[in-house]
């Protein structure tokens, strides 16, 4: 009996037409679909994958320039402040005649003095990347008071500026960063007696 049911099964299973053509479907093996649907989940992962990595490579990227923007205003501020003070060593170094620097190469190269430096070297504007700053002369053109980048990027710095810089935090762009030693007229001091000091 047990032999009859199996040719019967055999019989019947060789009649059974496979639903997918050229394929090697098998009526003893079960049907499928899940490598189908592994295969379109594997898809939207990987979709996914790279939906978050090119958001988080742009997220990235500007981190990145906003920290380098922020690296170059620093510098930017040292090497203003290390020419305004430049500029005020070589005005205080005339002993008779106070002079402000002719240039910028004056400042390297005193030619009033044997071997005298006010700055370690003319700095480059790290935003231009040149040494192409804009001197601002004094009143009679015959004399540098200092200097500003040519810079039209917008200052992310807006407050807490160094002391005699804090007209900064109105500039809009760092050309108006003008880094100026001006002479400030002293004011007499006067005691509680009336006494000038």
């Amino acid at each position: 009996m047990a032999e009859r049911v199996d040719k019967i099964k055999i019989v019947r299973f060789k009649f059974f037409k496979s639903p997918f053509k050229n394929s090697n479907f098998s009526p003893l093996q079960p049907l499928t679909v899940a490598p189908l649907m592994q295969q379109g989940f594997t898809y939207m992962m990987l979709l996914a994958v790279v939906a978050v990595l090119g958001i988080t490579s742009g997220v990235a990227v500007q981190y990145q320039s906003k920290i380098s923007h922020r690296e170059k205003e620093k510098e930017l501020l040292f090497r203003g402040q290390a020419i305004m003070k430049a500029i005020q060593s070589y005005y205080v170094a005339g002993k008779t005649v106070k002079l402000y620097p002719p240039s910028l190469d004056a400042l390297l190269h005193d030619n009033r003095f044997a071997s005298k430096k006010h700055i370690r070297k003319l700095y480059i504007d790290p935003f231009t990347l040149k040494a192409d700053w804009v001197v601002i002369k004094n009143q009679y053109g015959a004399g540098i008071l200092g200097v500003h980048s040519r810079s039209n990027k917008h200052p992310l710095k807006q407050a807490n500026f160094p002391v005699g810089l804090e007209s900064f935090e109105l500039a809009s762009s760092y050309s108006d960063w003008h880094f100026v030693y001006q002479l400030t007229p002293k004011v007499p001091l006067i005691n509680k007696n009336g006494v000038t000091k």
